[in-house]
């Protein structure tokens, strides 16, 4: 593993707090392995497990399955064992799944495998969410986990250069160290996160704070926010995915222009992720930010279309252009729902609400490149101006929605509340 340097990282990405910069560590960590990892996983899953395509990519569609059904359900898991006992099991499993891949030769266990490596990540996401709400408070919520997310996309993209570098070689023996250095990755996790603060009480929850008597999953207009979250997400898809394709099949841009833009929305979520994420301290600023994402969007959206019927020499700054949108949109939207969430949401349902939430992600990853890349590919410039239309219509709904969700949560606060009021 990269031995990471902290005295070359910029100081607005270093908490102050000792729990905080645990915190980012954590993350930047677990990127660099999953990092290693992903780049390389689908030519280890066809030179080393022998599996064709179609098999590599039915398998993530249904690991992806599964961490649509895990997101839902988790959070009641944390609540009970607490976000740092569920981070030491999850990260334990993890490290042993991933040596699994070493011995594995066929479809089901790879598939196994794979399932299992999503679920536990998925519920990883939400102990930490869980994590971040007990050691901080109101906006620096947002703002420790704008600087998490920072410290992901230098540690993944440091992976991705290992990845290249074992590629690179070729061997079967190098080809065996991109699922080893990500075990390797996850127990370095293992040993950073027993000195972390424990939060909550096994079995009980968080006692400070009473339990909701609305779970995430009876909350619909919280439910119909996530479903319109998944659409205001497709940036993730349509950087790493959509536009890619739309750059081989549809204009005569140089195919390495795809690894500046990837590079180039990476370094950017690094050095602006903590800006972005500033004013997100109330939920009404955390909304506004998602409709800003939104906007940025559309006109990334309509630089595509254009790139696909002009030369060269014009394309290739229209899809600069609309990577820099969609990198907009990236860290608007990313800091707004989590502002969101941190807002709207009692600290004691965090982990449930989290899980929920997360669905959004999951669920476009899976129906995000199958539906996004039908429209676009099919229909060309008119898919990419309806794509951004639809963005914008469901930035606008989502506001409806929050102040809803936010409604009910405060009705069900104050019932609970009433009795103690009265008289005995």
């Amino acid at each position: 593993m990269k031995v990471v340097d902290l005295a070359r990282i910029p100081r607005s990405l270093i908490p102050a707090e000792r729990d905080g910069r645990r915190y980012v560590i954590i993350t930047m960590i677990d990127a660099i392995g999953n990092g290693l990892f992903v780049s390389g996983v689908v030519v280890f899953a066809i030179r080393i497990v022998r599996l064709d395509p179609q098999h590599i990519t039915l398998g993530f569609s249904i690991a992806g399955l599964v961490g649509i059904l895990v997101s839902g359900t988790a959070g009641r898991l944390v609540d009970y064992l607490t976000p740092k006992r569920t981070m030491l099991i999850t990260n334990s499993v993890s490290g042993v799944a991933c040596v699994g891949y070493c011995f594995i030769h066929s479809f089901p266990m790879f598939l196994l495998l794979t399932c299992l490596d999503t679920a536990l990540n998925m519920v990883t996401i939400i102990a930490i969410a869980a994590y971040v709400a007990a050691i901080a408070d109101g906006g620096e919520r947002v703002r420790l986990r704008a600087q998490g997310r920072s410290l992901l996309n230098a540690g993944f993209g440091a992976g991705a250069c290992l990845a290249a570098a074992v590629l690179a070689i070729g061997t079967t023996a190098a080809y065996y160290l991109l699922p080893i250095g990500d075990a390797v990755s996850f127990f370095i996790l293992v040993v950073l996160v027993i000195p972390l603060r424990a939060t909550g009480r096994p079995g009980r929850g968080d006692e400070q704070h009473p339990v909701p008597t609305l779970p995430a999953k009876r909350n619909l207009p919280f439910l119909a926010a996530t479903a319109l979250n998944a659409v205001l997400q497709l940036h993730e898809t349509l950087t790493l995915i959509i536009v890619p394709l739309w750059i081989v099949v549809r204009t005569s841009a140089p195919k390495a222009l795809i690894c500046v833009l990837i590079v180039c929305n990476t370094i950017s979520c690094v050095l602006f992720q903590v800006r972005a994420a500033r004013g997100t301290e109330s939920l009404r600023t955390s909304v506004q930010k998602v409709q800003l994402a939104a906007l940025v969007m559309l006109p990334g959206c309509v630089a595509v279309a254009l790139s696909g019927r002009i030369a060269t020499d014009l394309a290739v700054p229209l899809l600069v252009a609309a990577c820099a949108s969609f990198t907009g949109a990236e860290l608007f939207q990313t800091a707004g729902a989590t502002g969101i969430l941190y807002a709207l949401v009692p600290p004691a349902a965090i982990a449930d609400y989290a899980g929920v939430f997360g669905m959004s992600r999951a669920a476009q990853s899976v129906l995000g490149p199958g539906v996004v890349g039908w429209l676009v590919l099919k229909y060309g410039a008119t898919g990419w101006v309806i794509l951004g239309l639809v963005t914008v219509a469901a930035a606008a709904l989502q506001p409806i929605a929050i102040s809803k969700a936010a409604l009910l949560l405060e009705r069900k606060a104050s019932a609970r509340l009433q009795p103690s009021l009265e008289p005995r």
